[in-house]
């Protein structure tokens, strides 16, 4: 079995009162991405190293987002910097789901199913040297945050041809948008979330009887801003409504982590 050093891994509970315990922070796989392009006007993703980590230790438990990644320090035993650019597609800024977010879900929904695995996260670097065999180190903070506390909140009268702001708590830190084109797409809905995105645990769009009527939605993210675009079952008329479920008071867990020699592909 390959060995894994792992340096002084601890929590910090950023609430009232601080509590420290110990957490393993474990590699779980790493795949590395290298292309080199030839034809003209071929789109084709950046060289990068995806490394996904799992977290063990007891303030995972009630666990859900992470993010606010920050990467002091991450080199392969080539010397070289594996931090990439700000501008990469690293989006670890912003809590989001853990990476297996959906396969924990599934096994939480199937009482006496599979055991609910530990939640892994996702860190993108920048491709390590060709003769590189080994992450000498990666260090850095993550946070890691609850549920919190879930408000639901509802978006009235919606009209072709407006865009209408929808009134979210102040310390939700998002602003969330709706808008209807006044054309023939009366069965799309846009919704447009500026900040911290990560707060929205679920959206939909109900008719007047509370029922359900959007199914698939598109997600496109950039200039600071995710949108969600909505297919409706019929088109759009002011007795329906954009529902929204939001967390607020969540607490923040910072992680501090330091890891060294983890092989590579």
């Amino acid at each position: 079995m390959r060995k894994i050093a792992l340096l002084a891994v601890a929590f910090v509970v950023v609430a009232a009162g601080v509590v420290s315990a110990d957490v393993d922070m474990l590699p779980y796989y790493i795949s590395e991405q290298r292309n080199i392009v030839f034809a003209k006007n071929l789109q084709v993703g950046s060289n990068s190293i995806r490394a996904v980590f799992t977290l063990r230790g007891p303030e995972t438990t009630a666990a859900t987002h992470y993010g606010e990644l920050q990467l002091d320090e991450a080199v392969d035993d080539a010397g070289t910097n594996l931090i990439p650019p700000k501008n990469n597609i690293n989006e670890n800024t912003k809590l989001q789901e853990f990476s297996n977010a959906w396969s924990r879900k599934e096994a939480k929904e199937k009482k006496g199913g599979l055991p609910v695995a530990d939640p892994q996260i996702t860190i993108m670097l920048a491709p390590a040297a060709r003769a590189a065999t080994k992450i000498a180190r990666i260090r850095g903070t993550l946070s890691i945050a609850d549920q919190g506390t879930l408000k639901t909140l509802e978006l009235t009268g919606l009209k072709p041809g407006e865009k209408t702001k929808m009134d979210t708590p102040e310390n939700a830190g998002v602003t969330i948008t709706a808008s209807i084109q006044k054309d023939n797409s009366l069965n799309v809905l846009d919704v447009e979330m500026i900040g911290n995105d990560g707060a929205v645990d679920s959206l939909e769009v109900q008719d007047a009887q509370g029922n359900k009527i959007s199914n698939d939605n598109v997600w496109f993210t950039g200039h600071g801003a995710v949108r969600r675009i909505f297919h409706l079952d019929k088109p759009i008329d002011e007795t329906m409504k954009l529902v929204v479920k939001i967390s607020v008071d969540r607490t923040i867990t910072k992680v501090p982590f330091d890891l060294t020699d983890i092989d590579l592909p």
